[in-house]
C-alpha cells in the first residue's frame, strides 16, 4: 500500500543537508528532524495528503530559522513549522498560519495546535476556503 505522505525521508535528507554545526551543537537540528516526523505522523493519521514540504534555513543576525513550510502562491495560503533559535537562546517550536480570512502564530505548539492548522490548510483551503 502506498504511503498516503510518502515525503518524509527525502524531508530528513533535506535537513540533514542544511544544518550547520551550531545548530547540531545548540540541538536545533535534532529538534528540526523531531518536529519534521511529528508533523508527518500527524499529517497521516489526520488523513491529510500533503504535497513535499518546502524545507528551508535561514540565518539573520538575530539566530536561525529551520522551516518545514508550504505555501500556495495563487491564494497566499501557507503553513510554516519552523525550529527558530535566537543566538544564546535554546531552539523552540514555532506554528505560522496564513490564510483567508484566518491567520495565527504559537510558539511550542500542541499536537492538537498543528492538527488544526493541517486541517485549516489542506481541508479548509480545498473546501473553497481560499476564494
Amino acid at each position: 500500500m502506498k504511503s498516503l505522505n510518502p515525503w518524509l525521508h527525502s524531508a530528513l535528507r533535506k535537513a540533514i543537508a542544511l544544518v550547520e554545526d551550531s545548530d547540531r551543537k545548540s540541538l536545533a537540528s535534532r529538534l528540526f528532524t523531531l518536529t519534521i516526523d511529528r508533523v508527518h505522523q500527524l499529517a497521516t493519521t489526520s488523513a491529510h495528503a500533503t504535497p513535499d514540504p518546502k524545507i528551508e534555513r535561514f540565518q539573520t543576525d538575530e539566530g536561525v530559522v529551520l522551516s518545514l513550510e508550504w505555501l500556495d502562491p495563487e491564494s497566499g495560503w501557507f503553513l510554516c513549522v519552523s525550529v527558530k533559535r535566537k543566538l544564546g537562546e535554546h531552539p523552540r517550536v514555532a506554528l505560522e498560519f496564513s490564510g483567508n480570512p484566518d491567520g495565527y502564530s504559537t510558539d511550542k505548539p500542541t499536537d492538537d495546535d498543528i492538527r488544526k492548522a493541517l486541517h485549516d490548510y489542506f481541508y479548509a483551503w480545498k473546501k473553497g476556503g481560499h476564494k
